[in-house]
């Protein structure tokens, strides 16, 4: 799942971002939680969703490893009419390397993140970076409390 377009009121690049969607902020770190996230969109109302990575998960992983958990949410997604019903945003915690936060907005295979997280960035960067690149990470839930708690109001 390639990286989606930019939301209508993007994240703005502050000590303190604010998101457009804070209740849908999520921790995504492993295809278990991706594939409970999956199962429980299945039959959710329409809800835009900011996938966000572990502390640190773009240098200590790698831009590859969050391509390949979204190369799987568009399996996921796609199989269950998730990808139809919700719109995906995704950010990538590089820690404090600009390097990785770059290469995960403009690699090779495609983007492979909306937005980056880089705590480290000193230079003012040109667009269209600038609004891409977070210097801290917004406040996001666990996806297994996420799906928890969005079952109980379900029910």
């Amino acid at each position: 799942m390639m990286a989606a377009t930019m939301p209508e009121k993007p994240l703005k690049n502050t000590t303190a971002p604010q998101l457009a969607f804070p209740e849908s902020a999520l921790m995504l770190e492993n295809a278990a939680q991706l594939a409970a996230l999956a199962a429980f969109l299945e039959n959710s109302p329409p809800a835009t969703i900011l996938l966000v990575s572990p502390p640190g998960a773009g240098r200590a992983l790698g831009v590859p490893w969050w391509q390949a958990l979204q190369e799987l949410a568009g399996e996921l997604f796609s199989m269950n009419g998730a990808a139809r019903r919700h719109r995906f945003f995704w950010a990538l915690d590089c820690a404090d390397s600009p390097a990785f936060a770059l290469q995960a907005l403009q690699p090779e295979r495609g983007p492979a993140s909306d937005y980056a997280i880089c705590r480290n960035l000193r230079a003012k960067l040109a667009e269209p970076w600038a609004d891409r690149i977070l210097p801290c990470p917004p406040p996001t839930l666990r996806v297994e409390r996420y799906v928890t708690s969005r079952e109980s109001t379900v029910r």
